[in-house]
C-alpha cells in the first residue's frame, strides 16, 4: 500500500500541470494510502501539515468526504 501511495503522489506532480483541479485529489489519495501503511510516512505528513496548514485542511476535508461516501448505504 505504501508503494502505491508513493506512486500516486509522484503521478500527481505532472497532473498538477493539467487544467482542472485533478492534481490535489490524486496527491491526497496517494497520501492516504502511504500514511495508512507506514508510521514513518505518517510522521512526515504530520510535520508537513504543521508547516502548511492550508494543505492539511484540504486533504482532511477530502478524507472526510471519502469516508462519508464509503459509509453511506445504497437506498438511503
Amino acid at each position: 500500500m505504501t508503494g502505491l501511495g508513493v506512486a500516486l503522489m509522484l503521478v500527481s506532480v505532472p497532473v498538477f500541470l493539467l487544467p482542472g483541479p485533478f492534481g490535489l485529489p490524486v496527491f491526497a489519495a496517494g497520501l492516504i494510502l502511504a500514511t495508512r501503511g507506514s508510521g514513518r510516512a505518517r510522521l512526515a505528513w504530520l510535520r508537513l501539515r504543521r508547516r502548511t496548514p492550508e494543505l492539511g485542511r484540504q486533504v482532511d476535508r477530502l478524507r472526510r468526504l471519502v469516508g462519508r461516501r464509503r459509509r453511506r448505504t445504497p437506498g438511503r
